[in-house]
Formats: C-alpha cells, structure tokens, sequence
C-alpha cells in the first residue's frame, strides 16, 4: 500500500519547517497499524512547489493524506483534485485546522476529499489505514464524509489521548530520517510539542475550544531525548507549538536543559514559544532562562488588548492586566527584551481604547515592540460563527495570503492562498479601521523602528506629553510637511485598500523582491530616495512645534539634541564612519536607563558621543534592508551601540558641522 502525506509550509533561503503532522501520522501507523509491514510511505511533501511535479511524484499512491492551514488550504486542495483526476481510486483524506468541525458545506466543495479527520489524527489514521474500505468509515471515529447516498456523515468524536506518550514521536523514530538526509542542505525549523491543551476560550482562536481546555503533557524524559536529538542534528531553530509555554512547573526544567545543550553542542540557537497568559514566579524564570541563553529574540507578553469590555467579549477577562504589568517591570529591571500583541479588528474596540492600549503598555514600560496583528478569522474559532460575527458586525473581506520578510521564491504551476480579514466592527467600521490601521502603523514607524524613538521618549517621559497624542502630531500632518504628508497617505490608503481585498502586506521588487509592513517599506523608501535629512528636519519642526506651547528653552534644546542623536545613532547604508555628535545634555544615558524604567535627570553639560559605525556596515541597501529592517522587527536592534560617552570642553557644534574621521 503505497502512501502519500502533505504538509506544505512556507519554506525560502533553504530554511524549511519539519512536517511534524505528517511525522506523526507516520510513525503511529507504522507503531499501531496490524498491516503496517504493507506501508510504503513516501517521503512527505514539505514545501511549495509546482502542483504538477506534486501530482507526478504522487501518481501510483493508493493513500494521500493532507495536513491543510491557512498557508497550504489552497495548493493541497488543488493537488487533490488533480490527483483524484488522473487516479480516482485513490482516497484522499484531511485533517488539520482548516478543516471544519462541521464538514458538510467543505466535502461538498471539495468532491476529491473522501474523509476528513477531526482533532487528533494520529489513531484515527492508523485505525483508517488497517481498513481503507469506504464501508468501513462508519466504525472509525471522529471523521465525516458524504456516503454512498450522499448523505452527510459525521461520527462521534474520539476523546483526546490523555497520555500522550502513548503516541511515537517522530523524531525519535526515525521516520524523517530519510528525509534529513534526501536534503542534507536544508536548514531545518523543528516543530515541537511539550504539551497540547489551553485553558482559555479566547473566540479568535481555536485552540482552547478544539481541546476541550484541558492540557496533556508528554514525559519529561520524552522531551528530553527529543532535545538530544535535535542538538545531535544541529538542528538551529526550534518552533514550540504550546499554546502556553511556561504555564507547567516542569517548563523551567526543559529550558534550563535546552540551555544546557546550547552551551554544551550549540544546539538549537533559537527556542521560540507561545508565553503563558498569566504568570507565575516559575513562568518568569522560565522566559529568564531562555532569554539569558540566547534562545530567545524576545519575551513575549500578548494582551490582544487592553479594554475590559473588548477582553470580555473576546472571553479573555480572565487574563489579569496586572499580571503584564508585574511581569513588564520583572522583565526591564532584569533588562531582558520583551514585545506585546495587539490584534486590530476586536469586537467592542475602538479607535479611543484602542491608541488608549497602546499608550498604557508604552507606559507601563514596553519600548521594544508592539506587534499589530490584522484579526484573521479560523473556520473552527467562535468569532467564524455566523451569529456571532452578526452579532458583532464583523465585515469580513477575502484576501490573498502573502508572508512577510525573505526572499520569495517565484513558483510556476502554483495556488494562490487566501484568509478572510476583520476589517470592520459595529465599534470600529469604515474610516475608524483605517484610522487604527494607520495610527498602528504609524506607531511602529516613528517608535518602534527607532528611528524617532529617542526624541518621543523624552517628549513623553520626561515632559509628560501624551504617547498617543504626540503619534497623533505625524498622523495630522498637512502637506507642508512633504514627507510625513506621504507617508500618512500612504498608511490610510493601504488601509483602505485591504478594506476593498488588497493584501495586508506591501510587495517590493527594490527591497529582496518581498512583502513588507507599511513603516517598513515606507522608511526604506525614505533611505533609498535620499530623504533622511528631511524625515529629520520635519520631524524636528513638528515635535518642536507642539511643544513650543509652553515650553522653555531647555525642552526645545533637548529636542533637537535628542533628534540628532537619534539620527546619527541610527543604522545606515553606506555610512562607515565614526562620528562625532556633541550635545548640551546627557540624553544617551538617560534614555538607556528609561528603557528599563530607571530614573535620570536630564543635566546641563557639553557631551560628546563618539559612535564608531567602522565596525558594523551595510554597502549594500539590500543587505541592509535584510539585516537591519527585516531581522531587527523582532530585537529591536536599529541603533548602534558602539558608543563612547565623552565630557566635551567644545562649543556645542551645529548639526550641519558635526565632526567625522
């Protein structure tokens, strides 16, 4: 019995996440299955590629098994249909998220599908695979199909495995040995469980519900073996698929010994999780673990958001806000990175509690990134429900599903992706989603990409000024200032065009032929064009500007030195120098200090900062679009901090006469 299983998954630059699904399916066939010694499993399907050289490797299968999410609904489907064409005695099962709990309108769309399975798959399959006879889906679990008749039929759900050891790992079985070595150039993301299960109901999501809201653990000597091999394999990036890692005690032990193994073999370099909602002493030092190893690009804090009615509505109330708050400070004061979520498209959420949000967590100390995510709707989440998207007046648009970052491999013979974005509320519809769209953006652009961040802290730490107010100053431009002017148009016009179907990210030939978020492709426009000095001077004009009103002759010198600071801190293509930035204040300590939440007094005082920028450069705008835009989305890394601090007995040297050797 020859079998083919699928899981695509986005794959460029030879980096390509291990098919754990289909691993599993694999090796619990061929652990459980009577008739086991009949498999001929092929080597699974990883990545894109054309749908005819898929369906030519396919041809002579009698199984084919697809694993479907957002990323891959379209091409597997379409691989399917193609396959059910040239072979229709085939059988064509699917499983995976995308897969309806109710199937009817799904089987009935797509002809060439004979059975999906629902929830865990890894007996089902097995069981499917001892008796692939259509008579026989009647007795198996936890699958619908359309029989004989064409009656819709779903079985009753099997209950989910409370020990999950009793399922093969496989990795540790060996079955994507062959594959490892059928591409030895590969550098391989490892998907990884420690759990499965999460203890929240959150409507966006499907994870909670699909679990019943309980959590199963595999052993911790399972685990640890899995980590042996990893290190073994060199395998650099692990993916924890947890809904909630930190939330079990035993979850500091596996990080302090993927720890152990990084420092022992150097393997893997990046352990990336899901951090638990609510926190506990063992949770913090979990996450502290992993960062201080260097397995970590940043400690994630999610709220989704910050308004009690929202988060009830979205039945995330139970998520405790001071528990951010407790666990913002830990972080900072351990001087430890982290970034929070917010999603745009919340029921209940408006424009007010939304910049409302956003203020509180730069406040509450959060200065190294706030990711903004477009709500996307699940087909098995509670907010993928009609009643309750009427409910909420949810507008949906269908848009093409891109990713962000990398270059994108042209794939002839390929399917298009879609997902359906929330792009409009009975809170937030119209020109108020392009107006939180854009504020979001624009956050990003003058805060979190650092191009401006230096300058905004002050104005709002330090004199006190409203974080979402002074965003607000490059929102409102006019176009006397031509460059913000753009920018803000661009920002609106985007938004308004992912309303009508366009994509939520910004394709670029100039910059790696990918798609990009909007401050980033607009900032890059600013540097190749040329326009950096002016993004400056008019940044300059409009925070002096708001805050002339009232302000001393001190608040609009420590602007202006703290404009050209930001500016000559900032990393740049084609700028190998070592620079000489004088200034009347001592600006560069306070801010680092600020980051973390300690307190400075901005003195009087000539400073010089020396920045030696002969170390660290970039030619090559593509290679710094890459390195600087792209990588430092996550580590915040934008500014140089090879920096001296220098008591200078200069006269405060203007910005258009600053010194460089």
């Amino acid at each position: 019995m020859k079998i083919g299983i699928v899981q695509i998954s986005s794959s460029f630059s030879k980096q390509s996440y291990m098919p754990y699904s289909a691993g599993l399916l694999e090796a619990n066939a061929r652990a459980f299955a009577k008739n086991a010694s009949e498999f001929d499993f092929l080597l699974p399907l990883f990545k894109r590629q054309p749908v005819r050289d898929m369906e030519i490797y396919l041809r002579g299968v009698d199984i084919l098994a697809l694993s479907l999410y957002t990323w891959n609904e379209q091409i597997s489907l379409e691989l399917a249909r193609r396959v059910k064409a040239t072979a229709p005695k085939t059988i064509i099962i699917a499983g995976g998220p995308q897969v309806p709990s109710d199937s009817r309108n799904f089987l009935r769309s797509n002809k060439a599908i004979d059975l999906v399975i629902h929830g865990e798959g890894e007996r089902v399959f097995s069981d499917f695979l001892e008796n692939p006879n259509r008579n026989s889906y009647i007795n198996l679990p936890s699958v619908s199909y359309i029989n004989h008749s064409g009656e819709y039929v779903k079985t009753e759900n099997i209950e989910r495995e409370k020990n999950l050891d009793s399922f093969v790992s496989p990795y540790l079985s060996g079955v994507l040995d062959p594959l490892m070595k059928a591409y030895p150039d590969e550098n391989w993301t490892a998907l990884w469980e420690t759990n499965r299960g999460c203890p929240f109901s959150c409507v966006y999501c499907d994870w909670g519900s699909n679990t019943t809201s309980k959590i199963g653990k595999f052993s911790t000597e399972r685990l640890f073996a899995e980590i042996d091999w990893f290190s073994k394999n060199k395998i650099k990036f692990i993916y924890c698929c947890d809904a909630n890692y930190g939330i079990l005690p035993r979850d500091l032990d596996i990080a302090e010994y993927i720890a152990t193994k990084k420092r022992e073999t150097g393997f893997p370099l990046i352990f990336s999780v899901q951090s638990t909602k609510n926190s506990s002493e063992k949770s913090f030092q979990t996450q502290k673990v992993i960062s201080v190893a260097g397995l970590s690009k940043g400690v994630s804090l999610s709220m989704q958001s910050l308004d009690q009615n929202v988060l009830k509505l979205i039945k995330r109330d139970n998520i405790h806000q001071e528990t951010f708050d407790a666990l913002q400070y830990r972080f900072a004061k351990e001087k430890i990175e982290t970034y929070s979520d917010l999603i745009i498209g919340l029921p209940g959420e408006t424009y007010t509690s939304f910049k409302s949000g956003v203020e509180y967590l730069v406040k509450k100390g959060q200065h190294n990134r706030i990711r903004f995510n477009n709500l996307v709707v699940l087909p098995n989440s509670e907010v993928g429900s009609a009643d309750y998207q009427k409910l909420h007046g949810i507008e949906l648009v269908k848009t093409k599903a891109v990713n962000v970052y990398g270059e994108q491999e042209i794939i002839d013979d390929d399917v298009e992706e879609y997902q359906y974005l929330v792009v409009g509320t009975n809170s937030a519809k119209g020109r108020d989603w392009i107006r939180i769209r854009a504020f979001a953006w624009m956050t990003d652009l003058v805060y979190f990409d650092k191009n401006l961040q230096i300058p905004i802290l002050i104005a709002h730490r330090y004199f006190g000024k409203s974080f979402h107010e002074l965003v607000e100053l490059f929102m409102n431009v006019t176009s006397e200032y031509p460059v913000f002017y753009e920018i803000k148009e661009f920002f609106e016009n985007k938004a308004a065009a992912i309303q009508g179907g366009g994509t939520e990210y910004c394709f670029s030939e100039k910059f790696l032929n990918s798609y990009w978020k909007s401050d980033e492709l607009m900032f890059m426009n600013v540097v190749a064009a040329g326009n950096i000095h002016n993004y400056y001077a008019e940044a300059k004009q409009i925070l002096q500007s708001f805050l002339e009103k009232g302000a001393d002759k001190k608040a609009l010198e420590i602007i202006d030195d703290a404009i050209e600071l930001n500016k000559a801190l900032l990393k740049m293509p084609n700028n190998r120098v070592c620079e000489l930035i004088p200034s009347r204040y001592n600006i560069l300590s306070w801010y680092k200090k600020a980051l973390f939440g300690e307190e400075e007094s901005l003195g009087e005082g000539d400073v010089l900062y020396e920045i030696d920028k002969t170390l660290l450069f970039w030619n090559d705008i593509q290679d710094w679009s890459r390195e600087v835009v792209w990588y430092g989305n996550r580590t915040g890394a934008y500014l140089h901090d090879n920096v001296v601090t220098k008591n200078a007995t200069v006269s405060i040297i203007k910005s258009s006469q600053k010194l460089k050797v």
